[in-house]
């Protein structure tokens, strides 16, 4: 059984563009053996993105989302995961969809969390460690 990585939506934005060097870095990272973890808002976020920004024509927002569902292990937020986000928000600090976003790989029992955007190298409950994998 190999480590369960959560992986935030910034992550998957880069995964499909091809202009700059951390496109390189994530598909380097999904090629290692992790069972890749997501939530339904990291794939909500992705489109919304995708969308706001024209970054790939809407046909293949559906393909790409397509691979992701089949890539990724894609969990629900639940009640109880917003719940727990709640928690988190106000022990940790982050913004409120962060928070969702740590409910979930807590609730996964994701031991990373892949994000650019979270506190680098932060523990989060003794059993999640933040890693901005851009920085080395």
């Amino acid at each position: 059984m190999s480590d369960k990585i959560f992986i935030d939506t910034n992550l998957l934005i880069y995964s499909i563009t091809q202009d700059n060097g951390k496109s390189y870095i994530v598909e380097d990272l999904l090629l290692q053996p992790f069972d890749f973890v997501i939530s339904t808002q990291v794939i909500n976020e992705f489109v919304q993105v995708c969308f706001k920004k024209s970054l790939i024509p809407s046909e293949d927002i559906r393909q790409v989302v397509g691979d992701f569902l089949q890539f990724f292990e894609v969990v629900i937020i639940e009640d109880i995961t917003i719940l727990s986000a709640l928690n988190i928000k106000d022990k940790y600090r982050y913004a409120w969809y962060d928070s969702l976003i740590i409910a979930a790989a807590l609730e996964n029992n994701c031991t990373l969390l892949f994000s650019e955007d979270m506190s680098n190298g932060q523990q989060i409950e003794q059993s999640l460690t933040i890693q901005n994998p851009f920085m080395v």
